[in-house]
């Protein structure tokens, strides 16, 4: 007995056709279709959006800070960054047994990709002046 596996991997931005491809891969003998996710096309661009965002609410936190502990805000002595964080969707597996009987192509929905930013910030205070 002897097993043959043969994998293909399609990518494409154009999520309308995405059930039709799984129907063509099912309809020349694919007998699983797999690991179908959603990720970001640009993911530095929402990366960049993310940081700006992140050091402005940090920016003005601090600035809340201060002004709540009666000091101000002289310079920053550090800036600290995490990880580069995005969640894709989680993949979704289709059976093709069950494809066949339903004869259609499976609905493909758009969701949310997460991009997470987190920003560290030191200052130097001093009096309020």
């Amino acid at each position: 007995s002897y097993m043959v596996v043969n994998t293909l991997k399609i990518r494409s931005s154009r999520l309308e056709l995405a059930g039709k491809l799984i129907a063509a891969a099912t309809e020349a003998g694919a007998n699983e279709v797999g690991s179908l996710h959603f990720d970001l096309a640009d993911p530095r661009q929402h990366r960049a959006e993310a940081i700006r965002q992140a050091t402005a609410q940090a920016r003005a936190d601090a600035g809340s800070l201060a002004g709540a502990a009666g000091v101000r805000l002289v310079r920053v002595l550090s800036l600290h960054l995490d990880q580069e964080s995005a969640q894709p969707l989680p993949m979704a597996r289709f059976k093709t047994a069950e494809m066949a009987m339903t004869d259609a192509a499976p609905v493909i929905a758009p969701g949310e990709v997460t991009v997470r930013a987190t920003v560290q910030m030191v200052y130097e205070v001093g009096p309020e002046g």
